[in-house]
């Protein structure tokens, strides 16, 4: 049995605001990794982690955008701390 490999999808901003997320690519090394990142360990689950702290509040203004079909993602569980952000899936992807 092939283990899973843990994904990770650096974030760019999409708007002047910084609030519209977009991934750039796909790398399974964390040090490919800067300043907003979503990580995926289980297939089409994705936790938004920030190098900075962020406060709930404005992850709250936040919009990331599907690593695989561009669709904004839905948040299915709260932030864990300031730097480790909420959990997300997409609809259009399940």
């Amino acid at each position: 049995m092939e283990i899973q490999k843990i994904r990770y999808h650096p974030l760019v901003d999409a708007n002047s605001e910084g609030t519209e997320k977009v991934p750039m690519f796909l790398t399974t090394d964390p040090k490919g990794v800067r300043s907003m990142y979503l990580e995926e360990m289980i297939p089409g689950y994705f936790r938004l982690y920030s190098k900075e702290p962020v406060s709930t509040g404005e992850s709250d203004k936040l919009r990331i955008h599907c690593p695989q079909c561009g669709s904004g993602l839905m948040k299915i569980a709260k932030n864990s701390t300031t730097t480790k952000l909420g959990l997300y899936t997409c609809d259009r992807c399940r």
